[in-house]
């Protein structure tokens, strides 16, 4: 009778080959927990990517919008006086796996199951810590000849975007966490957690074999506060921290292509989200 020997093998273990030399031991695979973030005009869309990462991983809607509440008792309500950072830190509180994917809901893609089976062998394989597919409209378009390839269509960047990506339960255990009362826009969120990744020797790879695709239809909130706002947060963390802002911020900017959205997002509040500092 024939047996099979994977199923054998409990985890941790080290399997052998025929020759008796061992080989690498079995991992259990990486659990996902995901999250959408609602706010208000975005309802079907949170509906439906809900439904489609439902079939995937576990998923909870951080919902920001009144109006839906009553049509969906199973989502996590905040009010609609929580912008991202109060939604990030509700997701972090909510946060029970191993990998975290993100998910705004004015983005969408058919390709989820694959994106997180090739995240999966980011995290697992490749030392990643932090994972995204390519982003259909995003700030930070860059050229390919000045990012380091490390698989087929799989590039590290010094700036994935936010609007769809996974992090590793270590990055985000390290990662600074911001106070919605000092900084409500969430703007620097991304770059904390970049990071960190980098602090933790962990790989930041964006996936160009998967696009997502993100329907921009502005911030709706004032960018000139939430400018100010990071400043003031950037002010409070440790100098090393601040410097690492300015050099990841400095590289992205370094390995920037052309930018094909100049009608969608202007040049100066481009140029504010992408420029802090110096």
């Amino acid at each position: 009778m024939l047996i099979n020997n994977a199923a054998a093998v409990r985890p941790g273990h080290a399997r052998t080959d025929l020759d008796g030399a061992a080989r690498d031991p079995v991992r259990p695979a990486l659990k996902f927990q995901a999250f959408v973030f609602n706010w208000v005009g975005h309802e079907q869309r949170a509906t439906e990517l809900e439904r489609i990462l439902g079939a995937v991983c576990p998923v909870t809607v951080i919902n920001s919008e009144s109006s839906a509440e009553a049509r969906h008792p199973g989502w996590c309500h905040i009010g609609e006086d929580a912008y991202f950072t109060a939604q990030w830190n509700a997701a972090l509180g909510r946060f029970d796996a191993d990998v975290m994917l993100h998910v705004q809901a004015d983005a969408s893609s058919r390709d989820f199951p694959q994106i997180v089976e090739r995240c999966r062998h980011a995290m697992q394989n490749l030392n990643c810590g932090v994972y995204a597919p390519d982003v259909d409209y995003t700030p930070w378009v860059f050229h390919r000849n000045r990012l380091q390839r490390v698989e087929p269509d799989l590039y590290e960047v010094p700036q994935t975007d936010c609007t769809c990506w996974a992090i590793s339960r270590e990055v985000l255990d390290h990662a600074p966490r911001l106070d919605p009362a000092q900084n409500k826009y969430g703007w620097g969120i991304d770059f904390l957690v970049i990071g960190t990744a980098r602090r933790l020797q962990r790989r930041v790879l964006r996936d160009y074999r998967f696009k997502v695709d993100h329907v921009w239809r502005g911030s709706g909130y004032d960018l000139a506060a939430a400018y100010a706002q990071i400043e003031a947060t950037m002010a409070t963390l440790p100098p090393e921290l601040r410097e690492q802002d300015r050099l990841l911020r400095r590289e992205a900017e370094a390995k920037l292509g052309l930018q094909p959205w100049p009608r969608r997002l202007r040049d100066t509040a481009r140029k504010l989200k992408r420029s802090l500092w110096p």
